[in-house]
């Protein structure tokens, strides 16, 4: 009898996404005076639809340059930061796992360049009006009054996910007047 060589059946799919190990320099960092930022995960990271998924706010004269070194993500900053700002970077579902895509979700990086870190929170429940169910994995955005609309020329640049429940939470803001939308995407347009 010949042995038959059998393909080892693959194990369960990994459906977890990376964890953070460490943030260099830490998260919700005050006097932020670096250009890099360094964000080391568990295992290999992808990043996927950066361009669309990772927003920045407030929005920086040039766009940071975002690099997967294996399991570290390396994140280059202009060196034109505004002073005593906080920024938050929002990942959205951009960083994933390398093999199987599974997304960190609503991950953010919030860092000062002066002593304090704005504060201030919204959450909330989004629910459909018509079928009154709660509408999961539905972008959440905030908009400035002072910017003048969603459609105007800036993107929307705070924004994040409601989750399985329909529930979001927005952090770090700081004291404004903000219109609030709720968007759903039927197909990914």
């Amino acid at each position: 009898h010949c042995a038959s060589i059998q393909q080892p059946m693959g194990g369960p799919k990994d459906s977890i996404p990376p964890k953070i190990l460490k943030e260099t320099p830490p998260n919700l960092s005050r006097n932020f005076k670096g250009t890099e930022i360094v964000i080391q995960f568990d295992e290999f990271v992808k990043l996927q639809n950066e361009l669309k998924e990772i927003s920045l706010t407030p929005d920086m004269d040039r766009t940071p340059i975002y690099k997967v070194k294996k399991k570290n993500l390396v994140i280059t900053l202009p060196d034109t930061l505004e002073e005593k700002t906080t920024y938050t970077i929002n990942f959205g579902k951009a960083i994933g796992d390398f093999n199987e895509r599974n997304p960190l979700l609503n991950y953010s990086y919030v860092f000062a360049t002066g002593n304090e870190i704005d504060s201030l929170n919204i959450s909330g429940k989004v629910t459909n009006a018509l079928t009154l169910e709660d509408e999961k994995e539905t972008i959440v955005m905030l908009i400035p009054i002072s910017q003048d609309s969603i459609f105007g020329k800036k993107k929307a640049n705070i924004f994040t996910l409601t989750d399985s429940s329909g529930t979001f939470k927005l952090k770090n803001l700081k004291e404004d007047t903000y219109r609030i939308y709720a968007l759903k995407e039927k197909n990914n347009d």
